[in-house]
């Protein structure tokens, strides 16, 4: 998740006191998202567009 976030498409999680990164669902539907769209082929700046 966080090359994702490297590659800006993921934003960047918040944290919780102990610095772990804290996702939301739409955070995971959106890497769910992203996932697919590889499955397909398509390149991260494809997916950066959408």
């Amino acid at each position: 998740m966080r090359f994702y976030e490297r590659k800006g498409l993921l934003k960047p999680a918040a944290r919780s006191e102990q610095n772990n990164r804290l996702y939301t669902d739409d955070d995971l539907t959106w890497l769910v998202f992203i996932k697919c769209l590889r499955e397909t082929g398509m390149s991260g700046g494809h997916q950066k567009v959408l």
